[in-house]
């Protein structure tokens, strides 16, 4: 980049001997400084966007293609594309002239001329593809409402374009059938594939409409489908799916989920999962390589999570949010003497035993302190962000987190920073619990949990003895 530092003196000295028009003669030199300094900066991404005001004078669009034709020089800089409006075919020569080094190419296909999409694809866009496939790293073609051409991504010449893509993001109005077909077209260096249109479901079709409902599938780093379909998920192919966010899933669909994709999932959001919750013990036990988890269901009885027959695998998480309590509607498992909890009675004495409340919470609390990598760790039984129909006590739901039921399991837990609990900040958890984790978590920063009355000496002991820890305190009605 040029410096120009005789230029930039000088005009430095002309602008001290106009003190009586600083305002415009001083920025227009310092615009022409500017420029000088930083061309190739300014022109290394591009715009197309015929203004409002001359779109329907051909005399305006004419003096404004003729502005961008005499900067024509400077498109060797170009390396983002962002194209919202159709290109006349002056302009469109220019860009396939000079355009041979683009990384990004983003279009707002919807915004051309009715009956025009088609032949803006054919003419402009797909060419811009083709000639830029070495240097091709991101492609985004937004608000595609009807391009039937789209299946022509399967072409030897866009498959050569595309091969080195390392993002794929197209939004348009299909059939789930289309959408998923795309899949096929993408090559193997996609770090992101993702598929959106604004969708209404009819008759098994995705018809375009005005409504904020989406479907979005990405391939290998990411999924997103509301009412996802076990059909759909079905037909990606198995230990694809790294990172995935999901909406209102049928638990058919995190069994399907959990089976296919076990191997390859690191990070999985589910919210509003419908059904039978014992989902969330599946994915605890057999995805490896998770390291983030935010599983959001009807809250999730812990008894399901210490099943002695399926101990969890996911050593690797690192953030950990969950719904999950203690529900007297569900019977206790059996005590499992081998876990590691004390029971005080040999093995045989336990056998056709139950757990007690306690036990079960210590079994969840050594799950929990094998996940040594933990960073971020939420537990929560708040029900009015859930189902109506979920009748259970929220006090007697909620787990305890004290040495008594457990908390001394998690002392591994260095690399801990966050810490939310659905439980009370008082005598419970209380100094005890407090003296404990701040001994043994140095890395923590801060800690969330519900306030009551009692807690007024536990938060004056935080004050004088751990001050830099934040502290945040839920109100519960």
């Amino acid at each position: 980049m040029a410096t120009h530092a005789t230029d930039i003196a000088e005009l430095r000295q002309r602008i001290a001997r106009h003190p009586d028009r600083p305002t415009l003669k001083a920025c227009s030199l310092v615009c022409k400084a500017w420029y000088l300094d930083f061309h190739s900066v300014l022109w290394e991404h591009f715009t197309y966007e015929l203004p409002k005001r001359c779109a329907n004078s051909p005399e305006e669009q004419a003096a404004w293609l003729d502005i961008i034709s005499k900067k024509a020089h400077l498109f060797r800089h170009i390396h983002h594309g962002n194209f919202r409006k159709d290109i006349v075919p002056e302009l469109r020569d220019i860009l396939l002239d000079r355009c041979h080094d683009l990384i990004t190419i983003e279009a707002y296909i919807a915004d051309v001329k009715p009956r025009t999409p088609i032949c803006y694809w054919r003419d402009t866009l797909r060419p811009l593809i083709e000639q830029n496939k070495i240097s091709l790293r991101r492609l985004r073609l937004r608000e595609v409402i009807s391009i039937p051409s789209m299946t022509s991504l399967h072409l030897p010449s866009l498959i050569a374009g595309l091969s080195r893509l390392q993002s794929l993001e197209l939004g348009m109005s299909s059939t789930l059938e289309d959408l998923l077909s795309v899949l096929e077209a993408c090559p193997t260096s996609l770090e992101c594939f993702g598929l959106r249109a604004d969708v209404r479901r009819k008759q098994g079709y995705l018809n375009y409409s005005n409504s904020h409902h989406s479907l979005s599938l990405v391939h290998q780093a990411a999924a997103t489908a509301p009412s996802l379909r076990l059909k759909h998920l079905n037909a990606i192919p198995p230990q694809q799916l790294r990172n995935v966010h999901l909406t209102a899933m049928d638990i058919e669909c995190a069994s399907m989920l959990v089976q296919k994709h076990h191997q390859s999932l690191e990070s999985l959001v589910a919210e509003f999962v419908r059904g039978h919750t014992r989902a969330l013990g599946d994915i605890l036990a057999r995805c490896c390589n998770l390291k983030y988890l935010k599983f959001e269901a009807k809250p999730v009885d812990s008894r399901v999570l210490v099943d002695p027959q399926r101990p969890w695998v996911c050593s690797e998480l690192e953030v950990f949010e969950g719904y999950f309590g203690l529900s007297p509607s569900l019977p206790p498992p059996p005590i499992i003497s081998n876990q590691g909890h004390d029971t005080g009675r040999s093995s045989q004495e336990d056998d056709g035993k139950v757990a007690t409340t306690d036990q079960v919470e210590s079994l969840f609390m050594q799950r929990v302190g094998q996940l040594t990598k933990l960073r971020r760790l939420v537990q929560s039984t708040d029900l009015e962000y859930f189902f109506s129909d979920y009748p259970l006590d929220m006090e007697a739901d909620a787990m305890t987190w004290t040495l008594s039921s457990g908390l001394r399991h998690l002392a591994d837990l260095v690399n801990l920073e966050w810490l939310e609990l659905d439980g009370y900040l008082w005598a419970g958890f209380g100094i005890p619990e407090l003296m404990f984790i701040k001994q043994h978590w140095h890395s923590l920063q801060g800690l969330a949990c519900c306030y009551s009355i009692d807690a007024d000496e536990v938060l004056k002991w935080l004050a004088i003895e751990w001050p830099e820890l934040k502290v945040e305190l839920k109100h519960r009605l």
